[in-house]
């Protein structure tokens, strides 16, 4: 319906309403080619381009387009610094994707402030902190960061994330009690990438251990 009306929208926002249907329906190849096409069409400060840059930034993320994501939610966050989403997406992929945790970490942080008291928003910036930290080798404040994310809520990727620190920090027994929290959590909420990852943990903790016991014979 959306389609068939953009052609006789001169002021973009029928193509800007499609693209976000693009967005949601996890196509973010058509959502980038209906974005770009909008590039000049809104004024700097007009909402609607600070809109189209945010699901921008989201589209070149899943198309693993990480330079071009992280410009434009630095313009998000230019036109509105407190923008939750925008903070806490941007410091994850510095630091995972772009490995650079020094620049993650105050963006985390003010993530963490501007989720305010809400449990599951809190529980998701400080997972992001935590994962910002354990990138830039804190791994004591990793852990008690990781700690308050999954006392808030506790769900597959804090759980992960928690084990990964375990295990760097040469603790494979809590990590392995955590993994399988995280498994269980995983299976019941259909998070197969996340469930792949701790199915994986857990083999190479196995291996390990049966290489350890191996050596002490």
């Amino acid at each position: 319906m959306l389609g068939t009306r953009i052609p006789q929208d001169t002021s973009g926002v029928v193509a800007l309403a499609a693209a976000r249907v693009r967005v949601e329906m996890n196509d973010p190849t058509q959502a980038i080619k209906m974005l770009e096409s909008l590039a000049g069409k809104f004024g700097v400060n007009d909402s609607k381009e600070v809109d189209r840059q945010r699901m921008l930034a989201r589209a070149y993320y899943e198309t693993k387009q990480y330079v071009k994501s992280r410009a434009a939610y630095e313009f998000v966050l230019q036109k509105n610094p407190g923008d939750l989403m925008a903070l806490n997406n941007l410091a994850f992929m510095l630091a995972d994707e772009l490995n650079d945790p020094q620049a993650a970490l105050p963006l985390a942080r003010q993530a963490v402030v501007a989720a305010g008291n809400n449990p599951q928003q809190r529980a998701n910036v400080l997972d992001t902190l935590g994962w910002v930290q354990y990138r830039g080798n804190d791994l004591r404040a990793a852990e008690e960061t990781l700690r308050r994310s999954v006392n808030l809520n506790s769900m597959p990727i804090n759980n992960l994330h928690l084990a990964r620190v375990y295990i760097a920090q040469h603790r494979p027994n809590e990590a392995k009690q955590v993994l399988m929290r995280a498994k269980a959590l995983a299976e019941t909420r259909k998070d197969t990438k996340t469930l792949r990852q701790v199915q994986d943990l857990l083999k190479s903790i196995a291996k390990s251990a049966v290489s350890v016991k191996g050596k002490t014979r």
